[in-house]
């Protein structure tokens, strides 16, 4: 099927007896946002947001079409406590999403460091300190 982000939103809309700005406000989006979905792919969060609120897939949204297992493929691999920390992260806004990254990275940082007596391999570091609106937060030590 080759319809657009914007017509199957208004079609599950319909189908749900619910307004496009009724979805925008229990979406939380700004009034108009979804409109804007008519010519361009929005961003993930603001579609996983969308797709919550009409309990439908994110794939259903973009194609039109629901994959087969989709949803069962993450549901199965994904257990309870990481479902947890993704829906409490997308409740975050920019700044805080970019502290909580920059502590997992510390983690794992740490992890490395103990598994590996040597070190974890310098090619890439993760920037705990980086600007939220920089497209790529992992810099590599060689661009340093």
């Amino acid at each position: 099927m080759n319809t657009s982000v914007y017509d199957n939103i208004k079609k599950l809309c319909g189908e749900k007896g619910m307004t496009i700005s009724g979805l925008e406000s229990a979406a939380k989006l700004s009034n108009g946002a979804i409109s804007k979905w008519k010519n361009k792919i929005p961003q993930a969060d603001n579609l996983f947001s969308v797709s919550k609120v009409l309990n439908t897939s994110m794939e259903f949204l973009l194609t039109g079409e629901e994959a087969a297992s989709s949803e069962n493929r993450i549901d199965s691999s994904i257990g309870e406590q990481e479902r947890m920390l993704l829906e409490c992260f997308q409740e975050l806004d920019k700044y805080e999403k970019q502290i909580v990254l920059g502590r997992i990275s510390e983690f794992v940082y740490q992890k490395k460091i103990k598994e590996n007596p040597k070190g974890p391999s310098s090619d890439v570091l993760f920037d705990l300190f980086a600007d939220c609106d920089r497209k790529d937060p992992v810099i590599s030590k060689k661009q340093d």
